[in-house]
């Protein structure tokens, strides 16, 4: 595992998963190559160990690994409220699993070997995302915030305002 430490106002991190050493390793390479973090995990239990909803980034994952599998990775970061975007890779996908993946929030399913520039376009798009999706998250918290302030009958003002 290759891990640095970090601060929630870090940079975006792409954190790979694959039980192959040798695509962690060139998947990481290509990764920092373009300028960006990376961490690189050998199971997924081990990325999920460390995984926290204040990381941005977002998550090269294998989908056919030994324990804990790609698709059950990407449900735990669900039910964990972890909405890094996904990105699968698997050597051996079908229709079926890239199709139940997607359904359930992932950006993309690419077959390896894949193409370095199409990994990197999609890590950049999963980042924008990431930021995107940071930013409105951040925006209702502040709304939320400024709303306790209010005094009952500015409340009250409010709600005849938004009636209309």
């Amino acid at each position: 595992m290759n891990r640095a430490k970090h601060s929630a106002a870090d940079s975006p991190t792409v954190f790979v998963v694959d039980d192959e050493a040798d695509v962690r390793d060139s998947v990481g390479l290509l990764v920092r190559s373009a300028g960006l973090a990376v961490e690189t995990f050998a199971t997924a239990g081990e990325f999920l160990h460390v995984c926290d909803r204040e990381r941005p980034g977002c998550v090269v994952l294998d989908v056919r690994m030994p324990g804990l599998n790609g698709l059950a990775a990407q449900q735990q970061l669900l039910k964990r409220g972890i909405t890094l975007p996904v990105i699968f890779v698997s050597g051996h996908g079908d229709i079926a699993m890239a199709v139940r993946a997607v359904r359930a929030g992932a950006l993309d399913f690419l077959e390896k070997p894949f193409n370095d520039q199409a990994l990197l376009d999609r890590v950049h798009k999963a980042l924008e995302i990431d930021a995107e999706n940071r930013a409105h998250a951040a925006a209702e918290a502040e709304i939320a915030r400024r709303l306790q302030t209010l005094t009952p009958r500015e409340c009250e003002v409010m709600e005849r305002l938004i009636e209309g």
